[in-house]
């Protein structure tokens, strides 16, 4: 696991104290309200477009790919369930699950499955990202960027998170705060949050050890929602996602995500069906044993 250690950033002269106090509060509400909920469940229309080719894929490049992402989690229990235009995108129909028990990899339209018994801290397959996981990251960061972002992992550390107390400015608007992340392509990447001055998070980047930009994710649309306690919680609802190629330095994919909706109510959550679909006619690959049940 990559140990978080926030950047040794100087507090910007540029920035009021009442800035530098709402950005870090910004970041403190962040880890609070991870480390105050354990469900949380939410319904997303996405649209991705690809702007270059990807080797050995057909995927049209420049066409917008509708598509939908459903998330649940509730304790340790979760699904996602990801959905592009199979015709523009095929494989992209999985859903990825975790019971309690049982982890499973779903890929819905090839009617085959993977599972394990072996937990759920595991690399996954082709799957949409989960923007609002992805702004815990930096709490609980993965081994690798294919492993599963999980919801429990997040609250679990944000119980003794200690966030970072110190910020720098980005321009006349923004003030950031840098985490180490995970590696890519075998290259250390920082995680840089970025700050409006009334402490929202308006985007987090990626950032190769050399300052180049591997990815970004932006978020707006700010609503508050509230948990079965009572607590009131601030979550955005719209992300936009871009994937850069860093080798030629130009954007690969992009990502539109709108949440229409969202809860972190248990109540509404818990009774949600977090089993592996068993179909009679699809084939199960039981990864614990490295063969297929018959």
């Amino acid at each position: 696991m990559v140990a978080i250690v926030p950047a040794s950033l100087a507090v910007s002269v540029e920035a009021s104290d009442g800035t530098v106090a709402a950005v870090l509060a910004g970041q403190s509400a962040i880890v609070s309200q991870f480390g105050e909920t354990d469900a949380i469940a939410f319904d997303a229309e996405v649209t991705v477009t690809f702007h270059e080719s990807i080797a050995g894929s057909s995927i049209a490049i420049g066409i917008p790919i509708s598509g939908e992402l459903r998330y649940r989690a509730v304790g340790e229990k979760w699904v996602r369930i990801s959905t592009l235009d199979s015709e523009l995108f095929p494989g992209m129909n999985t859903r990825t699950s975790f019971d309690g028990t049982c982890y499973a990899y779903e890929m819905v339209d090839e009617g085959v499955r993977s599972v394990s018994f072996k937990g759920d801290e595991r690399s996954t397959g082709m799957m949409l990202p989960n923007p609002v996981l992805e702004i815990g990251r930096f709490i609980a960061p993965t081994e690798d960027l294919n492993s599963e972002l999980l919801f429990r992992k997040i609250r679990e550390e944000a119980q003794n998170f200690v966030p970072a107390e110190k910020i720098a400015s980005t321009d006349q608007s923004t003030f950031a705060i840098e985490y180490q992340a995970e590696e890519v392509f075998g290259a250390p990447s920082r995680l840089r949050y970025l700050f409006n001055e009334n402490g929202k998070l308006v985007e987090i980047e990626r950032v190769l050890s050399d300052g180049r930009l591997a990815a970004t994710l932006k978020c707006d649309e700010y609503r508050n929602f509230t948990t079965d306690s009572g607590a009131v919680m601030a979550w955005p609802t719209r992300f936009q996602i871009i994937e850069f190629n860093t080798r030629a330095s130009r954007i690969a994919a992009s990502m539109e995500i709108q949440l229409f909706r969202l809860t972190v109510s248990r109540s509404e959550i818990e009774n949600e069906d977090f089993h592996p679909t068993w179909n009679g006619g699809s084939q199960t690959w039981l990864d614990d044993f490295g063969v297929f049940l018959r």
